[in-house]
Order: C-alpha cells, then sequence, then structure tokens
C-alpha cells in the first residue's frame, strides 16, 4: 500500500472518530476488522456495538472489560475515565 493512501486512511479514520466523540460517544473498539475499505477507497469505521455515551458509566459491578484488549487504549483496561478527545 502506498504511504499516501494509508496516511489519508488514517486521517479519514481519525475524523470520523473525532465526530464521534463530538456527539459524545466513544467506540471502544477501533481495530483494524472494525474498518471497512469502500469502492470508493474510502474507509468506514463500523461496529459501535461497544460504544458507550461518554457521560455512562463506563463498568457496572456486574461488567467486565469490554473490548480487544491487543487494541484497547490504556485507560479503557485501567481504572482511569475514558472521555472523548477533541481536536
Amino acid at each position: 500500500m502506498a504511504a499516501a493512501r494509508a496516511v489519508r486512511w488514517g486521517l479519514e479514520l481519525a475524523r470520523a472518530l473525532a465526530c464521534a466523540h463530538a456527539a459524545g460517544v466513544v467506540h471502544r473498539d477501533v481495530k483494524p476488522s472494525n474498518v471497512l475499505i469502500g469502492h470508493d477507497d474510502r474507509p468506514r469505521l463500523v461496529d459501535f456495538g461497544l460504544a458507550l455515551l461518554a457521560d455512562a458509566s463506563r463498568l457496572s459491578a456486574s461488567e467486565a472489560f469490554r473490548g480487544t484488549p491487543y487494541y484497547a487504549a490504556p485507560e479503557q483496561k485501567g481504572a482511569g475515565p475514558c472521555p472523548p478527545q477533541g481536536p
């Protein structure tokens, strides 16, 4: 894959996450298998099944970590909050 193409995809995915965060949504499971490339060669971030609203409780007493540990941000695995980060 050409470097310019990879950079473009990365920027488009970052914009998608910024839009989600601006709406108060935390995806929680960003990984390669949750990115689909369309016929127009643009990436789509999919599978918001584990997403949370930023002001919602991340874990309840009966809930464990959810997501893919290998791709999870450190704050998702630890005790810290997982707020959306804006630009």
